[in-house]
């Protein structure tokens, strides 16, 4: 009677085991076969504003005067926002308005630049990249280098402008925009920016700091 009961509870203890084990291999099934959360790619605003990350890509415009010697050449990023194209456009009309404005500046220097005086073989030109520093759901900030060089110059001048731009209030952003209200960034650019200079280029004559870095890291909005 003894072993017929040790019999018992062995077999009872198979069973219950087995029990356990496809109980468990169900809740595993049935956990691995839940539609899962769909990933959205936008996120809520404050003020129920909804955005989405932006795809931005580039764009070019090439084109050459032969009449007035003058090349242009400019690269440009372009936004897509695919549930939101009315804001993407709005964001291309700015951007395309920022680049327009470095072209149109050039070919106003260009078109006083004396040609009679200047052998055939120059002309002048300009070429425009950027590069993306951030891509956000609501901000982009993108940098702009252009070379222009008018014909008959010893060398072109070579610039760099960042782009702050808010998609969500379609607002080009100043530097002061970037920082707490009451915060005076210009002055700390300005000092910071010549402490390094004078430390990394120590080959620089007293002469040459004063006449071109001095005024080039002024505090004001057009340096930085």
């Amino acid at each position: 009677m003894q072993k017929d009961t040790k019999w018992l509870m062995l077999l009872s203890g198979i069973i219950l085991g087995g029990l356990l084990i496809s109980a468990l291999w169900l809740t595993i099934e049935n956990k691995n076969i839940q539609p899962t959360a769909p990933i959205h790619i936008e996120k809520q605003l404050p003020g129920n504003t909804w955005s989405e990350m932006p795809l931005v890509t580039g764009a070019k415009e090439n084109a050459a005067d032969p009449k007035s010697r003058m090349t242009v050449e400019v690269a440009y990023p372009t936004v897509t926002l695919a549930a939101h194209p009315e804001r993407a456009a709005q964001a291309n009309a700015v951007i395309k308005k920022f680049t327009d404005n470095i072209v149109a500046e050039f070919k106003k220097d260009a078109a006083d630049n004396n040609l009679r005086d200047i052998p055939p073989e120059f002309s002048s030109s300009l070429s425009v990249d950027w590069s993306a520093l951030l891509i956000s759901p609501t901000l982009l900030s993108l940098r702009f280098d252009y070379s222009a060089y008018i014909a008959g110059a010893a060398h072109p001048n070579n610039t760099s402008q960042v782009f702050n731009y808010d998609l969500a209030d379609n607002t080009v952003l100043k530097t002061t925009d970037l920082f707490a209200t009451g915060t005076e960034p210009l002055s700390f650019f300005s000092t910071f920016s010549r402490e390094q200079l004078k430390k990394n280029m120590p080959d620089l004559s007293s002469k040459e700091f004063t006449d071109q870095v001095m005024p080039g890291t002024e505090p004001s909005p057009e340096n930085f």
